[in-house]
């Protein structure tokens, strides 16, 4: 499926939208939930707004990737065992 058909198509079991400035402690909780629902995780879509307009990202990749303290932290803290992340540019 493309992007754009998945935005178009809304949020469901495995796509989550996140619009900008969402704070790493959201999309967080965000990994945790696609997890319980589906057990293989999901897309988190960050930069697309609920209604799946694409607004774009407000931060550089080097802030969202796993292996700067931000979101590794938030991730190791409240999910166990840790979740398995891979970020799309």
């Amino acid at each position: 499926m493309e992007l754009l058909d998945i935005c178009s198509s809304g949020e469901d079991q495995a796509y989550e939208f996140k619009a900008q400035g969402t704070e790493a402690r959201k999309i967080t909780r965000e990994v945790a939930a696609l997890l319980r629902r589906t057990r293989q995780g999901g897309f988190i879509f960050y930069g697309v707004d609920d209604d799946g307009t694409v607004q774009g990202a407000d931060v550089s990749r080097q802030k969202l990737d796993p292996s700067p303290p931000e979101l590794a932290n938030c991730q190791r803290e409240p999910i166990s065992p840790a979740a398995t992340v891979k970020l799309y540019a």
